[in-house]
């Protein structure tokens, strides 16, 4: 329906603009709050890939019975990431930020994965590449105006400021669209 549709291609779009201008600033991280240089970078670019490799898979197995079981967990690992991700801000080492960055990446990830997932199940086939389109095209707008939305307020305000701010912004997203689309997904599976 055209519900579940939208429900999941805004949740792309919308947690990008927490989400994306973040990773720009793994290397300020790495350089300014750590000084483990381009190391440290690599630990935490290395940390995100892992994180979303695992997530999906773990998140599946325990949770995706069905699909609609499956689609329900979208906003809870929306959520999961915001939390690890705030505790990145209060981190006095750049290994416990890889570890932090792991489980929010499997959140991350799996926001990623299962909601791609959902628009290719859902979507008729006449449609589904304009919406896979639309999908992208919203995220990769939002993910333009993270970065240079976060960059600003880093440099404002520090960039441990942003690793605050963002992630409760993107909790406070997921926890909204859990709740706004509970149902869809429960009558998913009904259907």
């Amino acid at each position: 329906s055209r519900k579940e549709i939208l429900s999941l291609v805004i949740t792309k779009a919308t947690f990008s603009i927490s989400a994306s201008g973040l990773l720009s600033l793994f290397t300020v991280l790495s350089y300014e709050i750590y000084k483990t240089g381009d190391y440290g970078t690599g630990l935490m670019f290395g940390a995100r890939g892992i994180g979303a490799l695992i997530g999906p898979i773990i998140i599946r197995y325990f949770f995706g019975s069905t699909d609609g079981k499956l689609l329900n967990t979208i906003g809870i690992t929306i959520m999961a990431w915001g939390l690890f991700y705030f505790f990145i801000s209060f981190s006095a080492s750049v290994y416990l930020t890889v570890f932090l960055l792991i489980l929010g990446h499997s959140g991350g990830g799996s926001q990623w994965a299962f909601s791609t997932y959902g628009l290719q199940v859902l979507t008729p086939d006449n449609l589904r590449g304009r919406i896979a389109g639309i999908d992208y095209s919203l995220y990769f707008f939002m993910n333009t105006l993270s970065t240079l939305m976060i960059a600003y307020l880093a440099t404002v305000y520090g960039v441990l400021f942003v690793f605050k701010l963002f992630p409760v912004l993107g909790f406070i997203f997921g926890f909204v669209w859990y709740l706004s689309t509970r149902k869809i997904w429960i009558n998913l599976d009904k259907s």
